[in-house]
């Protein structure tokens, strides 16, 4: 349980008492990050019994997937968008996303996901709103996809413990709770979760060219890009 909470703990601002946590409870609650994106994917869902009209649910759900996450993801967006459209020189990116200002591609890509989530969100949340659970859980099984497909770019940082301790157990667990969770909801979400794989790979193939390796700032990225990804799926194969 201590594991679990940690997990909480690390990826949202939900208060969550912890006494005592270690390094080792810090590692070991890798695998139960989508088991979060599946508690704030229930509370989107519990979002939509609100009697209010359906475009104010998305606003709504919106807006508590900004608060609850931090907005750390979409703090990745806007640097690693800044760093790829400034320079090729590798140190040279690293310096733009440590940077806490951001630049107008930034600014253009975090307004571009923002916009691309609200307007799916009203899609979903219309027809078929049970299935606002699964975008959370793809976003939270794509950090334990990046931390155990590529090493970490920099000899420290915020997600430098994700990236060296993740193993081949811990992606197969969160591979496996992911499929189930999207499976149960329909057997159709299986080619949502293969789009999901797909961008991974190719993700991480570009990361591992440009970067050399992931960072905190491609975590979030790829949480985020995940997320559009089973929402556009979601809304393609099966509503």
């Amino acid at each position: 349980m201590k594991n679990i909470l940690t997990a909480f703990s690390f990826l949202t601002i939900i208060p969550v008492q912890l006494q005592s946590a270690t390094e080792d409870n810090f590692k070991k609650s890798f695998k139960f990050f989508p088991m979060v994106g599946l508690f704030l994917g229930i509370i989107f869902y519990g979002v939509t019994f609100i009697p209010i009209g359906y475009e104010l649910k998305s606003l709504l759900i919106l807006f508590l997937w900004i608060i609850l996450t931090g907005g750390f993801h979409l703090d990745g967006v806007a640097d690693v968008f800044d760093a790829i459209g400034a320079v090729k020189n590798r140190e040279r990116c690293f310096e733009i996303m440590k940077d806490s200002r951001i630049g107008a591609i930034g600014v253009i890509a975090l307004i571009s996901v923002i916009l691309s989530k609200f307007i799916i969100i009203k899609n979903i949340v219309l027809l078929k709103p049970i299935f606002i659970i699964l975008p959370p859980i793809a976003g939270r099984f794509a950090i334990n996809f990046m931390a155990w497909r590529l090493n970490y770019a920099k000899e420290s940082g915020l997600g430098k413990s994700i990236a060296d301790n993740t193993d081949f157990k811990t992606f197969l667990f969160t591979l496996i709770f992911t499929l189930v969770t999207f499976i149960i909801l329909s057997p159709k979400t299986i080619f949502v979760l293969i789009d999901l794989l797909f961008l991974l790979i190719a993700l991480s193939i570009f990361v591992e060219k440009k970067f050399g390796g992931v960072t905190g700032d491609i975590f979030g990225l790829s949480v985020e890009l995940s997320e559009l990804v089973v929402l556009f799926g979601v809304t393609i194969f099966v509503i």
